[in-house]
């Protein structure tokens, strides 16, 4: 997550940094003198990396990470395809899938980009944050129209290119929205006064967020249904599946919207009242679990971090 305002900031491998970065996000966009937030998508942004610049400029930016990146990217790999000639074509361009150093370098290789457009939008007090190749900012809606120009001028030297059809603008005052379509009008980008997904997350209005969270809350539900049922046959195998899968879909919702704890009732009641009673083969009088402190000791987790969650299950 990197997150740009006066200063250049980049971090890589921080521990919970998209939610650190949605929560920041939220925060500016709530801010008295923010207008709007703009949340752009890149076409294929790992595998149109320029690598020559990218190693260029992490030689001066990062020279001891250099040597390793210039070792496994200086020379072209060779994908060989299996068809009927064996043929075999070159990767010249992009980041390796799986390789470990994939997200640092591309966090450095869009570092000349962001600090650009940092000092290019200071006056207009923008906000921007990074979170791998997903971007988004927050300010007026003149500068944001002059971040988004140079966004789209610059960032194709540098292999990331914002596709605007699958680029959201959230007004924050419907009243704006004449003001916002005529300002970014012919970019092709959505305008909407009413809420995005954001990182996996949601953002917008109270109604927005809450409608959205009810439609994925019916979708958790049938799955945990779904998974009761195996877990009348092989108990063991459910609850593995349970807490090492299914539960992470919604967690990551909890710790990042904010006052959504009443929402997951259903949820809450679904897996108090039906999936463990069928893990443990018999029925318990379980108190509410739409806190920490109660009954979360059946789903202790060894990778979930401790301390007081937001919202609860």
């Amino acid at each position: 997550m990197q997150w740009e305002h006066c200063r250049h900031v980049r971090r890589v491998g921080l521990e919970s940094g998209i939610e650190a970065a949605i929560h920041a996000v939220r925060k500016s966009f709530e801010e008295d003198n923010s207008e709007c937030l703009l949340i752009v998508d890149a076409d294929n942004a790992f595998n149109k990396l320029n690598r020559n610049v990218s190693l260029e400029n992490i030689k001066r930016l990062c020279p001891p990470m250099y040597t390793y990146l210039h070792n496994s990217y200086n020379t072209p790999a060779t994908l060989y395809l299996e068809n009927r000639d064996h043929s075999d074509i070159l990767s010249q361009e992009g980041v390796t899938q799986g390789d470990n150093a994939a997200m640092a370098m591309y966090a450095l290789s869009t570092q000349p980009l962001i600090q650009p457009l940092s000092k290019e939008t200071a006056n207009d007090e923008v906000k921007q944050v990074w979170y791998a190749e997903d971007s988004s900012a927050v300010g007026s809606l003149a500068g944001l129209k002059k971040w988004w120009e140079y966004l789209q001028a610059n960032g194709p030297d540098f292999g990331y290119c914002p596709k605007p059809a699958k680029t959201i603008l959230l007004i924050k005052d419907s009243s704006q929205m004449q003001a916002a379509q005529k300002i970014f009008k012919g970019d092709g980008i959505k305008i909407t006064d009413q809420g995005e997904c954001l990182l996996g997350s949601v953002i917008g209005t109270e109604s927005f967020r809450e409608q959205y969270i009810k439609n994925k809350v019916e979708s958790w539900v049938k799955d945990v249904q779904s998974l009761t049922k195996h877990a009348q046959d092989d108990p063991q195998a459910a609850y593995s599946a349970f807490t090492k899968g299914v539960s992470s879909r919604w967690t990551h919702f909890q710790k990042t919207v904010p006052d959504a704890s009443e929402l997951f009732e259903p949820l809450e009641n679904v897996i108090r009242d039906q999936l463990i009673p069928a893990l443990v083969d018999e029925k318990l009088v379980m108190p509410k679990i739409n806190t920490c402190s109660s009954s979360q000791a059946w789903w202790a987790r060894s990778d979930r971090p401790s301390g007081n969650c937001q919202n609860g299950i």
